[in-house]
């Protein structure tokens, strides 16, 4: 069984907030928030190093939390359950084409 061994802030010079999580199997995730433009808050998870570098196009999970934005209690809870395979991940990208 997979657990969260060590959490961390990310330090970001955008306006992405992010939290690093380290599992017992020591890799490391970063989960972020964001809002991208004409949209609701988002919640994004990808492995990474212990220092916040993303592996883009490697997303574990990203899906809309709405008008309110999630706690990062909740992303690692989804990571948590996608790792232990309890469920699936799910990727809904924004569609800025409307």
């Amino acid at each position: 069984m997979i657990e969260v061994i060590k959490t961390k802030a990310m330090k970001s010079t955008t306006k992405v907030e992010g939290l690093l999580v380290q599992m017992n199997d020591k890799q490391w995730y970063a989960i972020t928030r964001m809002m991208p433009p004409r949209h609701g808050w988002y919640l994004r998870c990808s492995p990474s190093n212990s220092t916040g570098k993303l592996s883009f196009g490697d997303e574990i999970y990203m899906y809309p939390t709405g008008k309110n934005k999630a706690e990062f209690q909740e992303g690692i809870d989804e990571l948590l359950d996608i790792l232990n395979n309890n469920k699936a991940g799910r990727i809904e990208n924004p569609n800025y084409n409307r």
